[in-house]
């Protein structure tokens, strides 16, 4: 398991929330290697989302 900081102004943080709530698999596809990458790379950003949400970033 990794543990990674991140500093983000309000603006950022908020923007990057609602990021992670529009993305999914369909959108990771281009960027990955194969389906299973694309599919690692949602579980990230839901990681990401839950970690945004403890932090007060939870849109709606």
């Amino acid at each position: 398991m990794n543990k990674i900081t991140l500093e983000l102004n309000d603006t950022q943080a908020e923007a990057l929330a609602q990021f992670c709530k529009r993305t999914f698999v369909d959108r990771m596809r281009p960027f990955s290697s194969s389906k299973d990458e694309a599919w690692q790379m949602v579980d990230a950003i839901g990681e990401l989302r839950v970690a945004l949400a403890k932090a007060g970033w939870a849109p709606r």
